[in-house]
């Protein structure tokens, strides 16, 4: 899958302007994932920042490299 981005008017890129969430690991799952997710493209469009990911995309990610880090109980970013 190819994303075109509109570099010139992406506001993350021009002024320097990004977000995170930590989330919150236990047992190997991580809390509230999708609303971690929500809540980030929310800061993003608020930012103006164009996020070439889509959801379903992301969530798979962070569950495949849980999985692959083994981390049990702590923190993701």
């Amino acid at each position: 899958m190819t994303t075109s981005i509109d570099w010139l008017s992406d506001a993350g890129l021009n002024y320097g302007y990004g977000g995170f969430e930590t989330l919150r690991v236990t047992a190997g799952k991580v809390h509230f994932l999708e609303q971690h997710f929500e809540r980030f493209q929310r800061m993003a469009a608020f930012l103006k920042i164009t996020l070439p990911w889509q959801r379903d995309m992301v969530i798979g990610h962070a569950k495949e490299q849980l999985e692959c880090s083994g981390i049990q109980d702590g923190v993701m970013k």
